[in-house]
């Protein structure tokens, strides 16, 4: 067997190492920017807001939500889904899980604008009833299924900040 110089050695492993780095970066990146999923995401559902409220197409359904979770947060979605609110607490959905505070039923909601916040970060300015709000959702890439998840959404204020904020708070509840 011929002796291999330090050279051909040194080229080998180089070479070697070339392969692997490149294909380790490039399946782990996701093909697009978590703002971009945000946008088509917060169109799709307002849309869809818009024809369930008349009467023309289904909410988003439990299962369609969960898919859009972290395991994390739709692990502490479930854990509460037995809850009831407290007496203490406003009656109604005043907390929509995507559109933030006071986005009732039939209140006016538009998209003023989404833009990326960092790495795995979107923010997202809606008006509800003419009145400003901005949202900052947090995400997360799953590699397994090769798509966005939100892990978090910053509310901007009121009793909880943030999703899981609410949904810890929630734990708290009675059960039904």
């Amino acid at each position: 067997m011929a002796r291999l110089g330090r050279r051909h050695l040194l080229t080998i492993a180089l070479l070697g190492a070339l392969p692997r780095t490149g294909r380790d970066s490039k399946a782990d990146e996701p093909k697009i920017l978590f703002a971009d999923w945000i946008n088509t995401l917060y169109i799709r559902e307002l849309a869809r807001r818009e024809a369930a409220e008349a009467g023309a197409g289904a909410q988003l359904s439990n299962e369609e939500l969960q898919a859009l979770l972290s395991p994390e947060v739709q692990a502490m979605l479930d854990a509460v889904k037995d809850r009831t609110p407290p007496p203490t607490e406003p009656e109604g959905p005043i907390l929509h899980i995507l559109f933030g505070w006071g986005a009732l039923p039939r209140r006016k909601i538009e998209i003023v604008s989404i833009t990326a916040d960092g790495d795995g970060r979107a923010k997202v300015g809606i008006r509800i009833n003419g009145n400003f709000r901005s949202l900052v959702l947090t995400g997360r890439f799953n590699q397994t299924g090769k798509a966005w998840q939100i892990d978090d959404i910053d509310y901007g204020g009121s009793p909880d900040r943030t999703l899981r904020g609410r949904l810890e708070r929630m734990k708290s509840w009675p059960k039904r």
